[in-house]
């Protein structure tokens, strides 16, 4: 009898223990503004769904060459913050051929007066990459790039001469 009163109070001392050790981690993620917790729900990129949309004589009334581009490596996404639009467009196939699990690639021609709706990134696709870049290839000199991650529905407008993104409230 008196080892089973002593499991009894062994149970309840690590029980308690355990309720205490969770109330302790509640208490840090309230502190911490769940960010732990939000990261573990939200992912490295915020991107759900991408629109394009090229105004009516958009590129000298060309049609624009248009890549996004989902990174799921660190050194990539370095790489790929300091390359031109130039460097994408020439080196693209050997970065598919080099790296095909670590990179994302949707292309589009996009025509002046044209949209394109609703390109999405799954929960899963959050959770893979750690950035999502624009690259459009027109006929104006410019930078033409753009690191759309921290969007959550962005609208990429092509204008006559640039690219500019916009937040889509949904």
């Amino acid at each position: 009898m008196n080892d089973r009163i002593r499991q009894w109070h062994k149970f309840r001392f690590f029980a308690t223990r355990f309720q205490n050790s969770l109330i302790i981690l509640m208490c840090v993620f309230s502190l911490q503004g769940c960010s732990g917790l939000s990261s573990l729900v939200s992912g490295d990129i915020d991107t759900k769904r991408i629109n394009i949309s090229a105004v009516p004589g958009a590129n000298n009334d060309t049609p624009v060459a248009m890549d996004i581009v989902a990174v799921a490596d660190d050194n990539l996404v370095q790489m790929f913050v300091g390359m031109d639009v130039k460097g994408w467009f020439s080196q693209k196939e050997k970065f598919v051929a080099n790296r095909p699990n670590s990179i994302n690639i949707r292309t589009f021609e996009v025509v002046p007066g044209q949209s394109i709706g609703d390109q999405e990134y799954s929960w899963s696709d959050r959770r893979k990459y750690k950035a999502v870049f624009i690259f459009a290839k027109m006929l104006s000199p410019g930078l033409h790039k753009m690191r759309i991650d921290s969007y959550v529905n962005p609208a990429i407008i092509i204008g006559k001469n640039s690219i500019n993104v916009t937040e889509i409230e949904k």
